[in-house]
């Protein structure tokens, strides 16, 4: 981890609503909460850090393309106007 996060873990991280972990369902709900609090309307992933296996992030994202994405078309929040 880097040092400004020396102590500080996964479980904190999430519970400030720093990170981005869970199912689908979850991350949906986190990048809605994002999108409320913050007003933002873009999103940067980084998603292969700790040295993950390449199959691992490849894995990760298309999950995350097939399951999540979809919840966020056009621009808009599907069943949301």
């Amino acid at each position: 981890m880097l040092e400004g996060f020396a102590g500080v873990s996964y479980d904190d991280l999430d519970s400030r609503n720093l990170i981005l972990i869970g199912d689908p369902d979850n991350l949906i709900e986190r990048i809605r909460w994002a999108q409320e609090f913050y007003g933002t309307n873009y999103l940067l992933l980084e998603v292969a850090r700790g040295g993950m296996q390449p199959e691992h992030v490849i894995a990760s994202l298309e999950r995350f393309a097939k399951y999540v994405m979809p919840a966020f078309r056009n621009g808009q929040e599907e069943g949301r106007a």
